[in-house]
């Protein structure tokens, strides 16, 4: 009876603390900057391989109302790794982006207006050393692709009027357009997927027929993700096929693949969930220059750290976490694929708001045995 007490003990405080498990295989050295996130998706970004701008959080003693609990504003920052400086610059509410040396983030007065004033948007745009502000219209925020292209809505090439009546995803503006087809999986349910790449500049005749690759999938209850997400390393945007059921059947595979610019699909990875897992989706997996990380939430939801942290995946083998904390903040990798940003919280339980450390990890630099 004893023994099976102990024994029950001492699984629960794993699955309350999974950090007094043995370290894994794959050392990762973990570098805090100090510094809090804000908890929003998109708070981090890589302007080039040493230099990282995001939204940072930092306390102020006035009473205004802010849009973070505590007494907290968001605030522009940049982080150069190589000095470990920090540089913080403006207030800012809303989204931010990065191309290349141009950065660009929106403001809005609604946390702090009064009930008779309408609501006021602005844009800050430019170099590190020269940034301007302008108000701008709600639609003119709106019209602005901070995900891919940086740009205003105003600013990008008219899409052509043979693209009416299709379903158009932009890329990169200098690799063109993609179209998505509809696949009608039962007599209630269409999915879609990507079928054709348009250059810059094409018309719509000589468009790149893309590779069936997703048909088979989609018919099996897959979905596409709309948003393909660029890598600068690989020069290539990456795609997820994804079962989107809950909760998601035992030994369910996932399939990630590689679309570049030429038109060419490879397949980057097939993975098998199970109810094991901590909950990711497809957005939360990292294909780096040195293997595959994901970040993965504890399917509890509760306060204490459980399984949640970064994860590294390897085929035929279960995650294994390299780094253990609650995620905040969004996460991103550098241009070169080694170094992944993200805001984090390690603390074994947290009481109160999340507090998302800015933290670096370089898996090119990872000793693995």
């Amino acid at each position: 009876m004893m023994k099976q007490l102990i024994i029950y003990v001492l699984g629960y405080a794993l699955c309350l603390f999974p950090n007094l498990l043995p370290a894994t295989a794959w050392a990762v050295q973990v570098k805090d900057y100090g510094v809090e996130v804000a908890p929003t998706p998109g708070s981090i970004h890589w302007m080039n391989e040493s230099r990282l701008v995001f939204k940072g959080l930092v306390a102020i003693q006035e009473t205004r109302p802010t849009q973070y609990p505590g007494k907290r504003v968001g605030k522009f920052a940049t982080l150069d790794l190589k000095t470990g400086k920090i540089e913080w610059y403006g207030e800012f509410t809303g989204q931010l982006c990065v191309d290349g040396e141009q950065v660009a983030y929106a403001n809005d007065n609604r946390d702090i207006r009064a009930l008779s004033e309408k609501d006021r948007f602005w844009l800050v745009r430019g170099t590190l050393h020269s940034l301007s502000s302008r108000e701008i219209s709600r639609e003119e925020l709106q019209g602005f692709d901070f995900s891919l292209a940086c740009r205003a809505s105003s600013e990008l090439s008219p899409l052509p009027a043979w693209t009416k009546g299709k379903l158009i995803k932009r890329l990169r503006p200098e690799h063109g357009l993609l179209e998505y087809q509809e696949l009608q999986q039962n007599e209630r349910v269409s999915a879609f997927y990507p079928a054709k790449l348009y250059r810059p500049g094409a018309s719509q005749g000589p468009a790149i027929e893309l590779p069936d690759v997703f048909k088979s999938r989609l018919q099996a209850g897959y979905r596409v993700n709309f948003t393909p997400r660029y890598f600068a390393y690989k020069k290539a945007y990456l795609i997820n096929t994804e079962y989107w059921v809950s909760p998601l059947p035992d030994g369910i595979s996932a399939t990630l693949w590689w679309l570049y610019p030429d038109g060419r699909i490879e397949e980057a990875l097939t993975y098998k969930r199970d109810r094991n897992w901590p909950l990711a989706n497809e957005i939360g997996v990292m294909p780096t220059r040195n293997g595959i990380l994901f970040m993965g939430a504890d399917p509890s939801l509760t306060r204490f750290i459980g399984k949640s942290g970064v994860y590294r995946y390897q085929q035929g083998t279960s995650p294994k976490r390299v780094v253990a904390g609650r995620l905040g903040g969004g996460f991103a990798l550098s241009p070169d694929g080694c170094k992944l940003a993200f805001g984090s919280d390690d603390r074994f339980r947290i009481e109160g708001n999340g507090q998302y450390k800015l933290r670096v990890i370089n898996v090119c630099e990872g000793e693995q045995k």
